[in-house]
This record gives C-alpha cells, structure tokens and sequence, in this order.
C-alpha cells in the first residue's frame, strides 16, 4: 500500500560470510514487516528498485557469485508484494564487468534499468540501458560512450516511454534521453559547473 516503504541494499547479517542482497519492507511507522536476503557463494549487492503496477518489486544489483572470479555480472529480480520470488536475471559476460544502477518501468509494465558495462569492449566502461519485458525477458539492450569512461546512474520514465538517463562521462555529468524501442537518441549532452561533475538521479515535473 502507500503507507509501506520497500528498501533494497545489502547485508552480511545472513549466509556464510559474503554479502548478500536485501529487501525489507517497513509498514508507516518504519517497522519491519517483512524481509528477504538473496545470494550465491561470493558478494551480491542490490542498488536499486521500483515497483511495477502490480506492486511487483524489481530490484538491480550486481553479483559476483556466477561467472569468472574477481568478475562481476548484473543481476535483475522480481518478486511479488509478499516476497515470492518471480524471475531472476543475470547479464553481461563472466569475464567482464557488468554493474546495473537503477531502475523503473514503462505503461506496460516493461522494465528499464541502467548501468555500466566493459563487455562490448575493451578497458573503459559504457552507459548502458535495457529494456526488458515483465518476465524480465530482453527487449533490447544499448550501449553508448565516448572516449572517457561513462557510467548511468538513474532513469526516469516519461508519458511517451521514454526513458530519460543520468550519469556521468568523463569529469562532466550526462542527461541522455532515448526513444522508447531505445533504437535513438533523442538528447544527450554533457555539462559541469566547472569542476567535476556526476548526477545521480532526476525527478520528471509533471505540466
């Protein structure tokens, strides 16, 4: 309901000594009510979350418990308002790094999330954004830098669908806005207050 708050992080509360990925869910007066720890053998860390229309939770994260050691893969899951577990994700390649940051959905319960990746190339990394459907099947996938490093932070998503992207790129902070099927860039630009710059996350005003 609106009176429940979800949170996503991570604990070493729980398992065998790695950090595992947590869900908790707190009623009005931010007591506990419920509460879930997921992981593998090594480290995984939830980031961010968004509920769905359903009040489905999808949370991001990376995980570093499938793949090649010391590599690192996102991870994407779902559950129902009672915790149960829906559908798991894991992307990238298991030789490379691959880190998801944040994510929302669409009117049609699609999800998209964005992050940073080094598995399209070699060395720096870049913004990355996917779309994929509410069984968490991919829809697409895009990948978009310059010669500096870039990395996506946040997303929102407008009345037409389209996401719009936070980040940075370089010392510069990054603003890119896609069309829905993610197939163009609508607006990028990158901008700084004359030192280093990174932005985090953005709010969508309504008209």
């Amino acid at each position: 309901t609106t009176d429940d708050v979800i949170a996503v992080g991570y604990t070493k509360s729980f398992g065998s000594g790695e950090y595992d990925g947590l869900v908790a869910k707190f009623d009005s007066d931010l007591k506990i009510v419920n509460k879930i720890t997921c992981g593998g053998i090594r480290n995984d860390y939830l980031i961010g979350a968004t509920l769905d229309a359903d009040n489905n939770i999808i949370c991001v994260g990376n995980s570093s418990s499938v793949g090649a050691q010391n590599r690192t893969m996102s991870l994407l899951m779902k559950f129902d308002s009672n915790f149960n577990l829906l559908a798991t994700r894991w992307c990238g390649q298991s030789n490379k790094f691959d880190y998801r940051t944040a994510v929302n959905t669409d009117s049609n319960n699609n999800v998209i999330c964005v992050g940073y990746t080094n598995t399209s190339g070699e060395g720096d990394f870049e913004g990355l954004i996917t779309k994929l459907d509410p069984n968490l099947g991919i829809i697409a996938s895009k990948t978009f830098g310059t010669v500096e490093p870039d990395y996506l932070y946040g997303v929102r998503i407008d009345d037409q669908d389209r996401p719009w992207c936070v980040g940075k790129s370089g010392d510069y902070g990054k603003l890119v806005v896609l069309s829905s099927d993610l197939n163009t860039i609508i607006y990028s630009k990158k901008f700084t207050c004359g030192y280093p710059c990174t932005i985090n996350d953005l709010y969508l005003m309504p008209d």
